[in-house]
C-alpha cells in the first residue's frame, strides 16, 4: 500500500470516528476512545436539560408552568415525571386525560410530545397543539422536566 492510499485510509477512519461521536451526542450519548458509546456525563445531562428549558420556554411555557402549583392553560409540570396522567390536584383535566391509565416517564412524554392528539386520544391538548416534531428538541424538553422536583 502506498503513502496516498494510507492517507485516504486514515482520512476515511478518522471521518467515520467523528461521525459516530456526533450521532452519538446527538442521540445523548458520547463515543469513548473505543469508539464505543459511553453514558452521558453530569455535565452533558446538564447541558441537555438547559438546552430543554429554552425549548419548553419557547414551546411549552405558553400553556405549562415549570413552578409547583401554578397551573395554566395546561397543568403545571413540576414533578410530571413519575406522576400518572391526568392527577394533579387543582388542574381541571379532559375526561380522557384523567381517564388514562399512563404514568409520565421519558419513554411516555416522548411518546406524548410527539403525537399529542393521538397518544391519549381525546385529551384537551391534543386538540390544538399538534406536538414536538423533532426527536432531540422532545428529549431536551423530558432532560428539563426530570429536574423539576
Amino acid at each position: 500500500m502506498n503513502r496516498t492510499n494510507r492517507k485516504g485510509l486514515l482520512g476515511a477512519a478518522v471521518l467515520a470516528l467523528v461521525a459516530t461521536a456526533v450521532l452519538a451526542a446527538l442521540s445523548g450519548n458520547t463515543a469513548n476512545e473505543t469508539g464505543r458509546v459511553a453514558a452521558v456525563t453530569p455535565a452533558m445531562a446538564e447541558a441537555r436539560a438547559a438546552q430543554g428549558k429554552v425549548a419548553f420556554e419557547a414551546t411549552c411555557s405558553g400553556c405549562h408552568s415549570a413552578k409547583p402549583g401554578e397551573n395554566g392553560t395546561g397543568p403545571s409540570m413540576f414533578g410530571v415525571l413519575g406522576r400518572k396522567a391526568g392527577s394533579l390536584d387543582g388542574y381541571g383535566y379532559s375526561p380522557a386525560m384523567s381517564g388514562s391509565s399512563v404514568i409520565w416517564s421519558a419513554e411516555s412524554l416522548d411518546k406524548h410530545l410527539a403525537d399529542t392528539k393521538n397518544f391519549i386520544p381525546g385529551n384537551s391538548m391534543g386538540r390544538f397543539f399538534a406536538g414536538v416534531e423533532d426527536q432531540a428538541t422532545r428529549s431536551e424538553i423530558i432532560a428539563y422536566l426530570a429536574t423539576l422536583k
